[in-house]
């Protein structure tokens, strides 16, 4: 029995957690699709592509002047360069700025037309931008095709870094918003876990609905932030599909499960208790209710699985065990 209580109190406060860290992620989205997070990182990274103290600014602010590249946003007053760029246009676009560089030799894509438009960027031989490109084309045996290809593949390399780049801010964001969530919701995890503890009614109805929402939902959770931006492209449908989820979330499941779980700043117990003596205590609840909503829904999620399983597999057991204690009929 005690083993038991101990897993309904975990599926309970997990539950709490898979539902805050989604209303998280996707605040977290807005506020990355209002203020362009995406498309600055991405800039940010071109910027240190292109750019050095040799080169200037030359080839950077002529990549994002190229027709293919400026007008890839929705024209919108939010998104004012582009969230995304292949590594076939980037090349295409760097190309294009070299031969048109040199352009008294020619506009084709030739050896003789890329080195031109080098040494016309990079009259001194001093930018390192530069020197790559020209190592490139010595690698790729003058042959612009592969040169166009291994352009593409420092591209795919840096976006990978930039991935990072960005996942690391976004964690800390939504840590931040994690942080909110608890305060506003006085959401500490200490209170959630004594309140789960003691009211057995709370815990049972509580895990009837974490059993539900697991049974409802795909097996994976796909990453909100992708979810969204890819069904929408434009920002003003993205964002309001988003602020769309946030409300039906809040109000189809969190708000649900709010009483059960006894938080809250109104005629629950965690608020009634909130003296000096337990300040200390409710901000670190806060704060690791913070640090648990920044690992992500999917994690949760898939934590939550694997508990729901293991209780239906308890119980499965002691319904066995129950069947072959009643005594044989005659």
């Amino acid at each position: 029995m005690f083993g038991s209580t101990i897993l309904e109190v975990a599926i309970g406060l997990v539950f709490a957690y898979c539902l805050y860290s989604l209303l998280a992620t996707t605040i977290s989205e807005i506020i990355a699709s209002l203020l362009g997070l995406r498309a600055r990182k991405l800039e940010l990274a071109i910027e240190r592509m292109l750019t050095d103290p040799h080169l200037s600014d030359k080839l950077f602010n002529r990549f994002y002047d190229h027709p293919m590249i400026k007008y890839m946003n929705d024209g919108s007053r939010f998104d004012k360069r582009p969230s995304y760029i292949s590594a076939k246009n980037f090349s295409k676009a760097v190309v294009d700025i070299v031969i048109n560089s040199g352009v008294s030799s020619g506009r084709q894509v030739t050896p003789r037309t890329i080195t031109a438009g080098l040494k016309s960027l990079n009259p001194k031989s001093g930018s390192d931008t530069i020197s790559l490109l020209e190592s490139f084309l010595a690698d790729s045996h003058n042959d612009p095709v592969k040169f166009r290809e291994m352009i593409e593949q420092w591209f795919d390399d840096m976006m990978e870094l930039t991935t990072g780049w960005y996942k690391r801010q976004s964690q800390w964001i939504v840590f931040v918003i994690g942080l909110i969530i608890a305060i506003i919701f006085n959401a500490s995890t200490f209170d959630i876990v004594n309140h789960l503890s003691k009211d057995n009614s709370a815990r049972v109805q509580l895990v009837q609905l974490a059993t539900s929402y697991v049974k409802n939902h795909p097996a994976e959770m796909a990453d909100t932030s992708v979810k969204h931006q890819t069904d929408t492209p434009a920002i003003t449908q993205r964002l309001d599909s988003l602020v769309l989820y946030a409300d039906s979330l809040y109000k189809a499941d969190i708000a649900q499960s709010h009483q059960l779980l006894g938080i809250g700043w109104s005629n629950s117990a965690a608020a009634n208790h909130m003296d000096s003596h337990n300040w200390p205590a409710n901000v670190l609840g806060w704060i690791i209710t913070a640090l648990a909503i920044s690992l992500g829904a999917p994690f949760w999620f898939d934590l939550l699985s694997k508990f729901v399983q293991l209780r239906g597999t308890r119980s499965e057991s002691k319904d066995e065990k129950a069947q072959k204690k009643k005594p044989a009929t005659p």
